[in-house]
């Protein structure tokens, strides 16, 4: 069961990312980057499942990435720079009246997202690997 919901949640995440693609093609710039944010969340509870590791909030899952898999050195310092600039931006963009956001950026934060979502699909798939093979 645990693997099926890792996966489903990676599956998510990528189903996630190509809804941000189709808001930034439809100059839907807001809801590009919330859905780039889900994206990049979902990707990190599937991550944090494999490791038996959850959280109830997004500071949590956000904190315990960080703690397991950014401080250890299994992902970059950028995974976790990337992953809070996707948070804050969201933050602003969905509940501050008159947000000030740069839209800009969001094609940048679309390829950053893609590479980070891939390389987390690669770490969970070698987690699962090895626990099915253990």
């Amino acid at each position: 069961m645990r693997t099926e919901l890792i996966k489903y949640r990676m599956e998510k995440s990528f189903e996630t990312f190509d809804e941000a693609l189709f808001c930034y093609n439809g100059k839907k710039y807001s809801v590009c980057l919330n859905r780039l944010y889900y994206s990049a969340f979902y990707a990190i509870n599937a991550l944090l499942l494999s490791k038996d590791l959850y959280s109830k909030t997004h500071k949590g899952a956000k904190s315990l990435f960080n703690q397991h898999f950014i401080k250890s050195n299994i992902l970059s310092e950028d995974d976790s720079l990337l992953f809070s600039k996707l948070f804050d931006l969201r933050q602003e963009n969905d509940y501050q009246d008159f947000s000030k956001v740069d839209f800009s950026i969001i094609p940048e934060l679309i390829e950053k997202t893609k590479t980070f979502i891939s390389s987390i699909d690669d770490l969970v798939s070698d987690i699962l690997n090895k626990s099915h093979n253990t």
